[in-house]
C-alpha cells in the first residue's frame, strides 16, 4: 500500500479554492474519492509510451474542447 493510497484511507484535501483546500476526513468520501482516482488511472495511458496517433487524438479533443467552451463564454 503506498503512502498515497494510506493518506486518502484517512483523509484528502479537496480544492476550495485557487487559494485554499478543504481537508476532508468522512471514509465514505475518502474511499469513493479513492476509487474515483484508482479507475481514472485504470482507464488512462500514459502520454510518454503512446504514440503519435493517440497523442493527436487527446489534443485534439482538448482543443476543441476549449474552442467549444470558449463560444458559450462568448
Amino acid at each position: 500500500m503506498t503512502d498515497f493510497t494510506l493518506l486518502l484511507m484517512v483523509e484528502f484535501a479537496n480544492s476550495a479554492s485557487m487559494l485554499g483546500y478543504i481537508l476532508i476526513d468522512d471514509e465514505k468520501t475518502c474511499c469513493e474519492t479513492q476509487n474515483y482516482f484508482e479507475h481514472q488511472i485504470k482507464n488512462s495511458k500514459s502520454m510518454n509510451t503512446s504514440g503519435n496517433r493517440d497523442r493527436k487524438i487527446f489534443f485534439n479533443k482538448m482543443y476543441e474542447q476549449i474552442e467549444n467552451l470558449g463560444e458559450k463564454l462568448r
